[in-house]
């Protein structure tokens, strides 16, 4: 079969389109035919060899797809050959054929492509995980959202009820964010995000945790995907017993950190990843997301947002166009035209 094979770990020069060896099928698993697959930070990562998959995962990357059952495992019992389905995937989404654990895929939503299916299992449940799984975000309460899955985070803190803050470094993806459902706009480039928090937030409204202390300006939840560079800031962002969730650290790793702060206001510090769970948390994530959206991608009420998509033949170029930061939605790469 034809996908993406790595030649060596570097640049997007090394990606070549080839012939890959066929995906194993495994008890309990579902082989799809990949119609569409999309690009995450991870695939770059991965590709610059800072990255490693985890054990046993595929070394062609790819890390969701969407498209057809081609053939399913014994034990499988929620799906059969034909059914249209998206699915998270360890590793393997730039090929024609991915092999996914039956508790990975879920079904495609009526009324979407099969491009814009594919973007939505990694960013979309890692922003539920996030937020409603770890974060514990719930209605009334207020996010602030920086960079990576910012269109899809929106878009869950909305179905929440929660007042939604976000970071962007140009007025264009800020104005996206709003037409999402975004409250308060922030570009971090021009303003101090900590006081623009801390003043939005300094009056009546800001909700309690039920049970909990009484309310102080900032923020309940925080989702962060830049790292080092807002650290500090964030911290100042957070109410009391707030949480700051770390899922990626672009901007660097190290960070000094205002230990007081973390006392006085009692607040919680996350690291998450998504690919590096073991199975059972993934497919926990899983069931618990499709439960939570359930029609709302076929009503519109939530929407993958594409911003571009190249053939699978051209994915050195799909990762020259992320890398220079162009996108503002997901891009996608096709592997079989509908």
């Amino acid at each position: 079969m034809k996908g993406i094979s790595l030649v060596k770990a570097g640049g997007p020069e090394n990606l070549k389109y080839d012939d890959v060896p066929y995906p194993k099928l495994g008890d309990g698993q579902v082989m799809i035919e990949v119609y569409a697959t999309a690009l995450n930070g991870a695939d770059l990562l991965q590709r610059a060899g800072k990255y490693p998959q985890p054990p046993g995962a595929s070394e062609i990357l790819g890390l969701e797809v969407a498209g057809i059952v081609h053939e399913v495992a014994e034990g499988v019992t929620k799906y059969k050959k034909g059914d249209r389905v998206m699915a998270l995937l360890d590793g393997g989404g730039y090929a024609q054929y991915a092999a996914a654990p039956e508790g990975f895929v879920m079904p495609m939503p009526k009324n979407l492509s099969f491009a814009e299916a594919a973007g939505i299992p990694e960013v979309f449940l890692t922003a539920y995980l996030e937020l409603v799984m770890l974060g514990g975000l719930s209605k009334g309460q207020s996010v602030l959202i920086h960079a990576g899955a910012r269109t899809a985070a929106i878009q869950v803190a909305k179905q929440i009820g929660a007042k939604i803050f976000t970071t962007a470094g140009s007025q264009e993806k800020l104005d996206f964010a709003k037409e999402l459902g975004a409250h308060v706009l922030i570009n971090y480039k021009e303003q101090d995000f900590a006081e623009v928090v801390k003043k939005e937030t300094a009056g009546p409204e800001i909700k309690a945790i039920p049970g909990g202390p009484k309310p102080a300006p900032g923020v309940n939840v925080i989702l962060d995907l830049v790292g080092a560079s807002h650290f500090a800031a964030n911290l100042q962002c957070l109410t009391v017993e707030g949480k700051l969730l770390l899922v990626g650290v672009p901007s660097g790793v190290k960070a000094e950190i205002d230990l007081a702060s973390c006392l006085g206001k009692r607040l919680q510090i996350i690291g998450s990843t998504m690919r590096a769970r073991p199975r059972q948390s993934k497919e926990t994530i899983v069931a618990d997301f499709t439960s939570f959206a359930g029609d709302k991608f076929s009503t519109g009420e939530m929407k993958p947002i594409i911003d571009k998509q190249f053939k699978l033949s051209e994915c050195k170029d799909a990762h020259e166009y992320m890398e220079a930061k162009k996108n503002k939605g997901k891009i996608v790469l096709i592997v079989k035209e509908q």
